[in-house]
């Protein structure tokens, strides 16, 4: 038997010193990694846009917004109803202080527009009606609302506005007494000219 030669052994190829990584930046890490705060804060802002877009369109109509839980008794009136209305936080803390101060010959028709919509009849509720200033002068109200209601239909809150008119009711209350005193004078000219 012959002896084979013996095999050279190949050197293997030693692993080449790696460069070290540099440690990727904080900053960088918060870009790769998608933080939800740019969107927190763009929501935010958006928030506020709507907010004061919201708030511009009741100041321009001499309107505020109210919100009342039906099941707890309790409403919420922004600060534009009270600006609107001339009223105070400790004046209408309650949907019954509100009621108090509507005019006595207008608490019927309010109170059959409001059941009217809570019962469904009407798709909202809208009322027109004089009420008691904290000066104690009488001036007028118009009052719209929606029903929040549950999968039942029964009617959890009432979201709406409320504003002053009185200025408006002043004009129409001239008009009116004018188309009068207008038909009046027509039917005074026409008496005693015969066909």
């Amino acid at each position: 038997m012959v002896a084979k030669p013996a095999k050279k052994k190949k050197k293997l190829a030693q692993p080449r010193p790696q460069a070290r990584k540099k440690p990727v930046a904080p900053r960088k890490m918060a870009a790769a990694k998608k933080s939800p705060a740019p969107k927190k804060s763009a929501a935010k802002a958006r928030l506020r846009q709507i907010e004061e877009r919201l708030d511009n369109v009741l100041r321009s109509i001499n309107e505020g917004i109210y919100d009342w839980n039906l099941a707890d008794g309790t409403i919420y009136y922004s600060e534009g109803v009270q600006r609107a209305t001339g009223m105070t936080p400790e004046a209408i803390r309650t949907p019954e202080d509100w009621h108090a101060r509507i005019h006595p010959a207008d608490q019927p028709a309010y109170d059959a527009a409001l059941v009217d919509h809570l019962k469904q009849r009407t798709e909202r509720f809208e009322c027109d009606y004089r009420f008691r200033a904290l000066d104690g002068s009488e001036r007028w109200a118009r009052q719209h609302g929606i029903a929040v209601r549950d999968k039942h239909g029964r009617a959890l809150r009432i979201i709406g506005s409320t504003g002053d008119i009185t200025e408006l009711k002043r004009f129409e209350n001239a008009l009116k007494a004018s188309e009068e005193r207008y038909d009046l004078a027509m039917q005074a000219a026409t008496e005693g000219i015969y066909d």
